[in-house]
């Protein structure tokens, strides 16, 4: 397409969904040209992200438009809404694995022994003390979840 016609995303995205598929890599370009630099910007900030996981994030919230954009329906709002909604379910998700990790490395029962740590590296008890942050964390979080269904029940 000439660099001087106009961008009509539920064009782009109806070309990507219908047309061959020369049109619709040609058409999925369009939308990635027009939506990755505010994707980008958008994940920048205030989600303390490092540029590299900025760019994971972004890598699998268009893996996941590439594998669902047959299925989108055009609804007057923006692609670059459902973009930021792909992107914070990437981010919880990066949370949660790294939850799941810390809880699978580090031992977070009360009987932990500082002297059997020694493969952990410089400082365990940082990382024990960490660890019993989160699970207090974690469980905040349940008390609050449990106080809002109790409220949304009665």
């Amino acid at each position: 397409m000439a660099s001087n016609d106009t961008y009509d995303e539920a064009v782009v995205i109806r070309a990507i969904q219908t047309g061959t598929p020369e049109q619709a890599r040609e058409a999925f370009y369009r939308l990635y040209d027009a939506n990755d630099r505010a994707l980008r910007n958008y994940l920048a900030r205030g989600r303390g992200l490092q540029d590299y996981e900025i760019d994971e994030v972004c890598s699998k919230v268009w893996e996941r438009a590439v594998e669902r954009i047959g299925s989108y329906q055009t609804t007057g709002v923006p692609y670059l809404v459902w973009l930021k909604r792909a992107a914070d379910n990437v981010i919880r998700e990066m949370q949660r694995d790294k939850l799941r990790e810390l809880r699978r490395t580090v031992p977070l029962d009360n009987d932990f022994d500082v002297e059997d740590a020694s493969d952990w590296g410089a400082d365990p008890l940082l990382r024990l003390l960490e660890a019993e942050e989160e699970r207090e964390a974690a469980q905040r979080r349940l008390e609050l979840q449990e106080a809002v269904r109790n409220i949304v029940v009665q």
